[in-house]
């Protein structure tokens, strides 16, 4: 048996935190999608697979574009053509709402429209029965556990498989994301659980195997290892995964030395060399740049044009009007813990202590609440557990930064 198993696709997600991108790049970043659903249907037609399971977070909304959901239309159809299955369930971001998709689903595709757990069952081409349980979010939260609708292992089947979007632990953080663990998963006796809603790659456990293949592409810097897509194969060998990289877009850090630097013509002269030294690769390359020493000569005009912005928008006018494909969203110094001084009675601790305060939901929204009133933006603010830490992780640096003198700032 071979199949693949994707999650977290989050089609029509924009590519975030980049500026005012040039034409060309932009036009090459909304074509990733497209490119991506291709080379994973041709990848499937290419290795015959039995199946492919896509496990929640499809779509980057519930609501989704015309074009996007003839995008996947169209791949369904010619996976269809060459009778390879997909069993699809939707998660947190794309829930199940019938009346908002434009096509049928082809005949090959079997979606996961309910709540409650339901199984299905697949041929392989070996002639091998395949019972495949699993569900899908009607509504944006799931606040308990699934794992307890699931039915044990079918003893008719050679083969038992989970589909579970959710995150594992049952904590606060967890909670609203179908939480589960791994000991209540195992005592199904399933042979695999195929994981989404983690966007990093993961596997949680080898026996049985429970994966996350994570995000097949990343939209974010925090995804910049983001594997491609999983394909799992099993036999008289047991079981093997392998992830396929898709070398499309890379999220890269950059680090560049000032200590031996005297000039502000030298410093742009390194600055273009390094970025034009990473442009020989074919993908396009997101690239976050970080300062590292500093010759005190620079330091005032260097401090100047990066608190305002001016480096930055140098740097990315320059690549803008040539054809590489790579483009700096960002350039900060490193902090440099030794050299912040605090005002008298602040402390790391007490700055963290007060900023974390905001991880808890109700917090942030009050904080947050002005944003989410206006109409425009509170479309594109969808803030989970996980970026609301970034974003208070962030700020808390800031206020370092800003306490300690601004020497550091970016």
């Amino acid at each position: 048996m071979k199949f693949i198993h994707l999650a977290d696709l989050h089609l029509d997600q924009p590519f975030e935190g980049l500026g005012k991108l040039p034409a060309r790049l932009l036009a090459e970043l909304v074509e990733q999608h497209e490119k991506m659903i291709k080379q994973v249907v041709q990848q499937a037609i290419t290795e015959n697979v039995d199946f492919i399971l896509i496990v929640g977070d499809t779509f980057h909304h519930s609501v989704v574009t015309i074009q996007t959901q003839q995008l996947l239309i169209n791949a369904m159809n010619r996976l269809n053509r060459h009778q390879i299955p997909v069993v699809m369930s939707f998660g947190n971001h794309d829930y199940y709402l019938p009346d908002n998709y434009w096509f049928e689903f082809p005949e090959n595709v079997v979606l996961l429209k309910e709540q409650e757990v339901t199984t299905h069952c697949i041929t392989t081409k070996q002639q091998e029965k395949v019972a495949i349980s699993g569900f899908s979010y009607e509504e944006r939260w799931i606040n308990e556990s699934k794992v307890s609708q699931f039915p044990t292992r079918d003893s008719q089947a050679v083969y038992h498989i989970g589909m579970y979007h959710g995150q594992q632990g049952k904590s606060q953080s967890t909670q609203q994301y179908a939480p589960f663990t791994l000991g209540e998963m195992k005592a199904k006796g399933y042979d695999y659980w195929a994981l989404g809603h983690i966007h990093q790659p993961m596997v949680i456990s080898e026996d049985p195997l429970m994966i996350y293949p994570g995000s097949p592409l990343g939209h974010t810097k925090k995804e910049a290892n983001s594997a491609g897509f999983l394909m799992i194969e099993t036999g008289s060998e047991g079981w093997h995964y392998q992830w396929y990289p898709l070398n499309q877009v890379s999220w890269d850090v950059m680090t560049v030395e000032l200590s031996q630097l005297t000039t502000t013509k030298e410093l742009l002269q390194q600055l273009a060399s390094s970025l034009k030294e990473g442009a020989a690769s074919p993908m396009v390359q997101l690239t976050s740049i970080t300062l590292l020493g500093m010759n005190t000569e620079l330091e005032q005009s260097l401090e100047m044009e990066l608190r305002n912005g001016g480096l930055l928008r140098y740097l990315q006018s320059e690549l803008g009007d040539s054809q590489e494909l790579v483009w700096p969203f960002e350039i900060k110094r490193q902090l440099d813990e030794e050299r912040v001084e605090l005002p008298l009675g602040v402390t790391r601790e007490l700055i963290s202590q007060l900023s974390r305060r905001y991880l808890n939901e109700e917090s942030f929204n009050g904080l947050m609440g002005d944003l989410y009133r206006q109409a425009d933006l509170s479309r594109l603010v969808e803030l989970d557990e996980e970026l609301r830490q970034d974003l208070v992780v962030e700020a808390e640096e800031l206020l370092v930064r800003e306490l300690g003198g601004g020497k550091d700032d970016h």
